[in-house]
């Protein structure tokens, strides 16, 4: 796949989780599923064997480096561990979705929040 292509980062392997990476190897989705991580690694393991198009298992903060867009499967109570604490409170904090590819994706680049 050319760079181009949307590159996803997925952070939990969980029944949503699996159901999104299952989505996107197919082809449903048009991206590459280039990560995925879990705070059971064997969780992840078991998921990625599934795939045809075998992503990378690694920590939270690499995933989030590579990836172009972040998808959350893993609940509320990881929460406070895949989003930076910000101003004091755990839960507020903000992933930056890269603006380039936000564009040539056909969207406007922008932070997401999560708050208090």
């Amino acid at each position: 796949m050319s760079r181009t292509t949307l590159q996803i980062g997925l952070i939990g392997a969980g029944w949503i989780g699996s159901t999104i990476a299952q989505a996107i190897d197919c082809g449903k989705v048009k991206a590459r599923l280039v990560a995925v991580s879990d705070v059971n690694p064997e969780s992840a393991y078991r998921l990625v064997e599934t795939l045809q198009f075998k992503p990378t298992i690694i920590g939270i903060a690499e995933l989030i480096d590579i990836a172009d867009l972040v998808i959350e499967a893993a609940g509320p109570a990881s929460l406070a561990s895949i989003v930076p604490a910000r101003d004091g409170c755990p839960n507020v904090g903000q992933l930056r979705f890269r603006g380039t590819l936000a564009r040539r994706h056909g969207a406007q680049p922008l932070d997401v929040l999560v708050h208090c």
